[in-house]
């Protein structure tokens, strides 16, 4: 009985110390528990956060009225913004992965690729193009830098010009007429001169 007795003395005091362990595991648990949870807020809130930031920067791609494009090293369409899609008169998954050539009535890119010259050359490209229809459009081509991947874009500004071309040749014929008519000016100024002497002595 005796050691009976201290054979459950001893099973009493190792439940004891169990119990112990398991009241500090406990604790850590929940300390644990609670920072896991503060983690998850954190987490839902940064990812609510992202979300709205890629609405907002979604918004500003699309409220833009001139062609956005984001194209590869082979001229594919990755991505393409509201004005571009609803000019086009397509849906986003019709232009994703179609050259962007053929949109601008080329059968093959150019020679001098202002994407493919961005990206090579890690800097800003402008490019004027002339469409068969007289319009005129500025390219301008920005190497896209990701780290993440491998694969190597541009993103892609592409404004219709036409207008401005057009204002800037009445403005440079404007110019031509006015200087032309400074011309005429002083050439019937330097007649004028000796005609008036003439006609004074054919009066006399």
């Amino acid at each position: 009985l005796e050691v009976a007795y201290e054979e459950m003395q001893s099973q009493t005091e190792e439940l004891h110390a169990i119990n112990e362990e398991l009241k500090l595991l406990n604790e850590d648990l929940d300390r644990k528990n609670t920072e896991l949870i503060r983690a998850n807020r954190t987490i839902i809130m940064e990812e609510q956060e992202l979300r709205r930031a890629k609405d907002r920067l979604r918004l500003t791609y699309d409220s833009i009225k001139d062609y956005m494009l984001v194209i590869d090293y082979n001229h594919n369409i990755m991505e393409a913004n509201k004005y571009f899609i609803d000019n086009f008169k397509l849906d986003e998954h019709q232009a994703v992965g179609r050259r962007v050539c053929g949109f601008f009535g080329l059968a093959k890119p150019l020679k001098e690729c202002p994407v493919r010259k961005a990206v090579d050359s890690m800097a800003p490209v402008e490019h004027e193009m002339t469409l068969a229809d007289g319009k005129v459009l500025m390219w301008h081509t920005y190497p896209l830098i990701d780290e993440d991947e491998k694969e190597r874009k541009a993103v892609v500004y592409i404004k219709d010009v036409t207008e401005q071309r057009l204002l800037m040749q009445k403005l440079i014929h404007s110019d031509k007429l006015s200087s032309l008519g400074e011309l005429v000016s002083g050439v019937a100024h330097e007649l004028n001169n000796p005609l008036t002497g003439i006609m004074v002595f054919s009066e006399l």
